[in-house]
């Protein structure tokens, strides 16, 4: 029986919903989602003269209202052609008229999606414009906008940049169990790119929080992993979530982003924040609102300058040496990359703890540290810290507690009172029953930032450094290397010049210290270039030649630089400008020669002369 569902068509390889053959079609038929085997969908009628009309001939019974995959093919003359495919949206809409809009990923707002256009019959055609997504997984969304805001729909796809088609797909979360150990989906291939994701990701066991969903596309050469971050809550009717990168600015006041559905996972796009954010270890704090804010869940990311990581290592206090942490392999090679570290936090002590994460690009990375505070006995309900003087129990600086039993403890301290020098950073935490742990201290350096200029120069000039170092104070005190054999040459605290005694690269060294020999460290390079003389000699292609006989004229150059200037001249007036000259109207007793100017910066003439012929 023909349902009462209305077919809102979106035609990815299909311009059209009527299918005509010039000639005799013996079978047609056509399927939803899964392809059932050659034979085996629902018949469709066949019009005398080959013509098929899809608009009226589908029936949707038995689908669930939502994005569908419509398939469609004809058998002639025993041969079956290409099968066909567009996507679907089954709705119960009434009216007879209405439009819709779709978008990927993020509400733009009601109205200010893609049009698809008017329609007065319950079908609408139109192609999706996937040219500015990236390879990944992405959400379509569609939703009818007149005469009123009705029926709101979604779809995962996943656009596909491989050339070999997948033979199977698994899905994961957070960790990677390893190829064919995930969770099998089905796709439906919609375009060359694009592919349905048919299966529910199935979130039920995932704990509220932050999560990683990676998707797996197995081809039988090797397999292409695409993933998006998800927050999982406990709510059915969130209205917006927002994020914040390490310090929680206060309700309301992070990144906010409207959610477009009531599922139990939310979406999450880190992109934008991240891509502000410098190179080191950092947190994304995550929150939900339906009504009142959720509890914030915290996610870790290392953030680099290489956007080819294939995988991060990380350990606990000691560094084990490269490639001796803990390895994790990064499926999407990407700039930022989150961390999972909790296995690593559960294997340790109670106590103060520095986690050290790299990444590898080719080569690795620097490392990174982050301090935590790991409490096994009660559940942590207080943590703070203090400088230099303990304020008493409870009346340091409040840091926030997300975890019943580990505290990060990578604090902005307020260090404007502060004299420059070596301070102690005192932290403790307080359990559930009130008791205090004990104070653990880490000392920090607040030091001047040693920064200089230096120009290059050529060979018996002296170089000019100019002092850029700033947040000095009168006790800082300056040592500077300028030959790199690491013994101090000066204790200038203003700009100052130095003649170096040959040519040469050399590295100089600025240390910004205070007493306590707490100071900052930085090295530029300096170049003495040597003064070198250019020189010019040419050639002509013949000495002897008859009137009108065409001599070409080359020249070998030294010291000339990468772009000198040539002028040609015959009888001391120019002729020519370029690397060489020719001419054929020379005369008996002419001269030439070659005059060049040199672009190098230390020479002895920039303009030379050449032998005449």
């Amino acid at each position: 029986m023909m349902s009462k569902f209305r077919i809102l068509f979106f035609l990815i390889v299909m311009g059209c919903s009527t299918w005509l053959s010039a000639q005799t079609v013996d079978y047609a038929e056509y399927f939803f989602n899964q392809d059932p085997g050659y034979g085996n969908g629902q018949s469709l009628s066949i019009i005398p003269g080959g013509t098929i009309d899809l608009s009226s001939n589908i029936s949707t019974s038995g689908l669930n209202r939502g994005i569908h995959v419509l398939y469609y093919r004809a058998k002639q003359n025993g041969r079956w052609s290409q099968t066909y495919s567009s996507a679907v949206l089954v709705h119960t809409q009434s009216s007879s008229g209405f439009t819709a809009e779709y978008y990927f990923d993020n509400d733009p707002g009601f109205g200010n999606g893609t049009s698809t256009g008017y329609s007065t019959n319950g079908v609408i055609s139109f192609n999706p414009d996937i040219s500015g997504l990236t390879p990944g997984l992405h959400t379509l969304f569609i939703r009818t906008t007149e005469p009123a805001m009705g029926a709101f729909y979604s779809k995962q796809v996943m656009i596909y940049d491989q050339a070999a088609a997948p033979v199977s797909m698994e899905y994961f979360f957070d960790q990677d169990p390893g190829v064919n150990q995930g969770t099998p989906i089905t796709a439906t291939k919609i375009s060359s790119e694009v592919y349905s994701i048919n299966s529910n990701i199935d979130v039920t066991s995932l704990s509220p929080g932050i999560h990683r969903l990676f998707i797996r596309a197995i081809t039988p050469l090797a397999s292409h992993v695409y993933s998006k971050d998800l927050m999982i809550h406990g709510s059915q009717f969130i209205t917006k979530v927002e994020y914040f990168l390490d310090t929680d600015p206060g309700y309301g006041n992070g990144t906010v982003e409207s959610v477009s559905s009531a599922d139990e996972a939310v979406e999450l796009n880190f992109n934008a924040i991240l891509s502000n954010a410098q190179a080191g270890v950092h947190r994304i704090g995550v929150r939900a609102y339906a009504g009142t804010w959720s509890q914030t869940y915290w996610k870790t990311f290392l953030v680099t300058g290489d956007n080819d990581i294939s995988k991060v290592e990380y350990f606990a206090d000691i560094d084990p040496g490269y490639g001796n942490g803990t390895v994790e392999t990064i499926s999407s090679n990407a700039n930022a990359v989150s961390v999972s570290l909790t296995a690593l936090l559960d294997t340790l002590d109670a106590g103060m703890h520095k986690i050290g994460i790299r990444a590898y690009a080719g080569t690795w990375s620097q490392t990174y540290w982050k301090t935590f505070f790991i409490s096994t006995d009660n559940p942590i309900a207080k943590a703070e810290y203090f400088i230099d003087t303990d304020p008493g129990y409870g009346n340091g600086t409040d840091i926030p507690v997300t975890s019943s039993d580990v505290v990060s403890l990578n604090v902005n301290p307020d260090i404007s009172a502060l004299n420059l020098g070596y301070h102690d950073l005192f932290f403790r935490a307080k359990a559930g029953n009130g008791t205090w742990s004990m104070i653990h201290r880490d000392s920090v350096c607040l030091a001047a930032k040693a920064d200089f200029m230096v120009d290059s120069v050529c060979d018996g000039n002296p170089i000019s450094i100019t002092q850029l170092t700033t947040e000095a104070d009168a006790s800082t005190t300056y040592s500077w290397d300028v030959d790199g054999d690491g013994v101090e040459d000066y204790t200038n605290a203003t700009s100052f010049q130095h003649t170096f005694s040959a040519p040469g690269t050399y590295n100089i060294r600025l240390i910004a210290a205070q007493a306590d020999g707490c100071g900052d460290t930085i090295v530029k390079t300096a170049i003495v270039y040597p003064i070198v003389t250019p020189t010019a000699d040419i050639t002509a292609s013949a000495n002897n030649i008859c009137s009108g006989t065409q001599v070409d004229f080359s020249a070998a150059l030294n010291n000339e630089g990468s772009s000198p200037t040539y002028e040609w001249l015959v009888n001391n007036q120019v002729v020519g400008s370029a690397a060489t000259y020719s001419s054929s109207t020379l005369n008996d007793g002419d001269s030439v020669v070659l005059k060049i100017t040199s672009s190098e910066s230390c020479v002895t003439d920039a303009s030379v002369y050449s032998d005449t012929i």
